[in-house]
């Protein structure tokens, strides 16, 4: 019997259980990061974004303008009013994100007092002299822990009127770290074919569901309130997958424990299929015996380290997503200057650390303001991440999603 319910377990493994996500409200900035991701891949190309800095970046904005430049920010975030970003600070510092912002003027005294004024109130940003490039960068590389070396080309004078600035940074350790003894070169299948790359693994009890044909695991990280979520969708469904989380967002997948009745379906439908005079009846009881209750997940993972810097123009993709009036000549930051200003360019980098010790990583969102015109032995289950797969750091109080990236080349 023993060895009959070993193979139960293992084909109850394969089936995995039935996920399903359940509709909450809008988390800031979450809903517009991967719709930017999504616009950004199809899953055949590497793409990183945070969406916490886009946040904090557009927020800023959002602070100085008025009427429909406002509105489409704010709408966009899913937020009412600036303030519903910078009550972000305090939580997401405690978690071990740490957060910055600026303002560079060519002009200080362009700025409204009252805005100057507001968002070092709100957001603890300050308001310097764009003066030059190397004084931008001094700031990102200081703000990003070094990840982010620069933002700016040196050695020509910004042709900017106003930079708006986050920089976001975290520094984590594994809850349960990989054993460097177990990494190893292995293949990754990209979508032009195959590489090798560096990959960790370990056994582990973690939260695992699965839903739409992928595989997720969350990993928390030590003495932190933020974990990754790994998303393996099946091969070639990449694309699909930004789509199905870009509409539903991660609450497509239900974490939790096995439930004996979830591992006791998955083997009565698999053997109902194999052998139709199967008594079901039967096996269900014999089964329900030996499951007496939810049980957590043992996992086999295999993940390739990572070193991953991407930068990336945003503009289109906010324009496609309904934010246009603040790229206009319509565009009204009279909140924030007496001048005609219009955004012409939101620029992120991101660049992600992921080693058998934890994850460093970092986003800096740049938004350009210019003139107008210029108990059994159970089988763990088996997660390898050897092709295209989704990457989500997130914050476990406020929900907020960190960092967002598709891996389709670890090389």
């Amino acid at each position: 019997m023993k060895t009959f319910v070993s193979l139960l377990c293992a084909l109850a493994l394969l089936l995995g259980c039935a996920a399903g996500w359940a509709q909450e409200d809008a988390v800031p900035g979450n809903r517009l990061g991967l719709d930017v991701l999504a616009a950004l891949s199809d899953g055949t190309k590497n793409a990183f974004v945070s969406p916490v800095s886009l946040a904090y970046a557009l927020s800023l904005a959002a602070y100085g303008a008025e009427g429909a430049t406002r509105e489409e920010i704010l709408l966009a975030l899913d937020v009412p009013d600036a303030a519903g970003i910078a009550a972000w600070t305090e939580p997401l510092g405690a978690s071990g994100l740490k957060t910055a912002n600026v303002l560079f003027a060519k002009d200080p005294l362009s700025v409204r007092e009252e805005y100057a004024q507001g968002v070092g109130e709100l957001f603890g940003a300050e308001v310097f002299p764009l003066d030059s490039a190397a004084t931008v960068n001094g700031w990102v590389r200081e703000k990003t822990d070094g990840l982010i070396d620069k933002l700016l080309d040196e050695g020509k004078e910004p042709d900017a009127q106003l930079l708006l600035i986050n920089a976001i940074a975290m520094d984590a350790k594994w809850l349960s770290p990989f054993d460097p003894h177990f990494t190893r070169e292995d293949v990754f299948h990209t979508p032009e074919g195959d590489v090798t790359a560096q990959f960790m693994r370990q056994g582990l009890t973690a939260e695992y569901a699965e839903a739409e044909g992928a595989q997720a695991l969350k990993l928390p990280y030590l003495d932190s309130g933020l974990y990754m979520t790994l998303i393996l969708p099946e091969e070639g469904g990449v694309g699909e997958m930004l789509t199905l989380l870009s509409e539903q967002g991660p609450d497509l997948f239900e974490f939790g424990p096995r439930s004996a009745e979830s591992i006791i379906d998955g083997i009565v439908g698999q053997y109902r299929a194999n052998n139709p005079d199967l008594n079901e009846e039967g096996l269900r009881a014999e089964l329900q015996s030996f499951f007496r209750g939810p049980e957590p997940w043992e996992v086999s993972l295999s993940l390739p380290k990572l070193d991953i810097s991407t930068g990336s123009n945003l503009k289109g993709a906010l324009m496609d997503l309904g934010v246009g009036t603040p790229f206009s000549m319509g565009a009204d930051f009279s909140g924030l200057s007496d001048a005609s200003l219009m955004i012409s360019d939101v620029i992120q980098k991101v660049r992600v650390q992921v080693d058998e010790e934890g994850t460093r990583a970092a986003a800096v969102t740049e938004i350009v303001l210019g003139d107008m015109m210029a108990i059994y032995e159970q089988v763990p289950v088996s997660m390898v991440l050897d092709r295209p797969f989704i990457l989500l750091i997130s914050d476990e109080e406020t929900r907020a999603i960190c960092f967002a990236g598709v891996v389709a080349d670890p090389s």
